[in-house]
């Protein structure tokens, strides 16, 4: 089954680019069709349509966006106080039981920041955004949390598959450093400060 969805899912967006991989993301997140893992069908989206700097950045771009606004209906889906109408919206989520709870437990040894660095892991990455609503997590930091890591995961996996298609990434690396050297610093660049926020963030929250 999960193997017909995902060769659907390559088709759609094979036919529509960035459109089909901007919903995938945002039905993911949002837990309304979390059947089709990202670990799943982002490389393969990646390879299809990542072929320069440009494409690049916009398939990051895309994929945050979608990945941060369903992560956003799924707090919103989970969220108890009176800043959301909930009840409508939370049996639409597509998670068992089970999961919600060990989302929670989860949530609770780690906290807020697990809302960043849980966008990498694949069991925790979308399901996440229930206990943050549950326990009333300020948005503007869901928000913000949010969209760093959904922004350095796919960074990273478009980076990868960008990188490795048809060399090893050394080579890769010292060729785009020889032909755009400001290119490659600013990626090189981002992808560091992704990786040091996340880590002064949870440092911070431990300390």
């Amino acid at each position: 089954m999960e193997g017909m969805l995902a060769s659907r899912a390559i088709e759609l967006i094979a036919a529509y680019g960035l459109l089909a991989v901007c919903v995938f993301a945002f039905l993911e997140s949002s837990m309304l069709f979390p059947y089709l893992p990202a670990e799943v069908v982002v490389p393969v989206a990646a390879g299809l349509l990542v072929t320069d700097w440009l494409s690049f950045g916009l398939f990051v771009l895309v994929t945050t966006a979608g990945g941060t606004i369903g992560a956003l209906f799924a707090y919103a889906a989970s969220h108890k106080g009176k800043q959301f109408s909930s009840g409508r919206l939370r049996r639409h989520l597509r998670v068992s039981e089970r999961q919600r709870e060990r989302a929670i437990e989860w949530f609770e040894k780690w906290g807020e920041p697990s809302v960043l660095w849980g966008r990498f892991l694949p069991f925790f990455r979308s399901v996440v955004s229930i206990p943050a609503g549950l326990t009333r997590m300020p948005l503007a930091t869901f928000t913000a949390y949010t969209a760093v890591g959904n922004a350095g995961f796919y960074f990273g996996v478009a980076g990868i598959v960008y990188y490795g298609r048809a060399r090893s990434l050394d080579a890769a690396l010292r060729e785009a450093v020889a032909e755009s050297p400001l290119e490659t610093g600013v990626v090189v660049g981002v992808a560091g400060a992704i990786g040091l926020l996340g880590w002064w963030v949870t440092n911070r929250r431990t300390a």
